[in-house]
């Protein structure tokens, strides 16, 4: 009867772990979930601001009315 208690009690023991890896993992992936979001903003942010200064460049270079009637 001892022996049938202490393999439950093993058994309880180890989904109880298992359930901590699990939670622990689910954790990490959020983690890196959020700093993937993080990386792809920056990225998107920089984008826009390099595409902001060409223009500019661009404006100041030829001006507005030139690159207008490029564009037709």
């Amino acid at each position: 009867m001892g022996n049938a208690f202490s393999g439950s009690s093993q058994r309880r023991m180890m989904i109880a772990q298992q359930i901590q890896e699990e939670q622990r993992l689910a954790q990490q992936r959020a983690e890196i979930e959020r700093q993937r979001r993080e990386a792809e903003e920056a990225q998107a942010g920089a984008m826009q601001a390099l595409l902001a200064r060409d223009t500019n460049r661009l404006l100041r270079t030829f001006g507005a009315r030139s690159i207008a009637t490029a564009a037709r």
